[in-house]
């Protein structure tokens, strides 16, 4: 945690419709560990008064950004 204490998600791409029910499709740019990963995601997004808001739920294998630990 101390050399890596941020991760950052940038989005690239959201799309209507989704996997099981979600609204849309989320692709974006997961940073963690000092390894960057393109990964696609369902989520559910709605318009509010104040902006937008949203509910995703997923896996990552963490082995793919190099975090190994017994």
């Amino acid at each position: 945690v101390a050399q890596y204490p941020k991760v950052k998600f940038s989005s690239t791409s959201i799309s209507a419709g989704g996997a099981d029910g979600a609204s849309h499709t989320v692709t974006g740019n997961l940073e963690m560990h000092g390894v960057t990963k393109t990964i696609t995601f369902p989520a559910n997004l709605r318009l509010t008064p104040s902006g937008a808001e949203g509910d995703a739920s997923f896996g990552i294998n963490r082995k793919d950004w190099n975090i190994v630990y017994p």
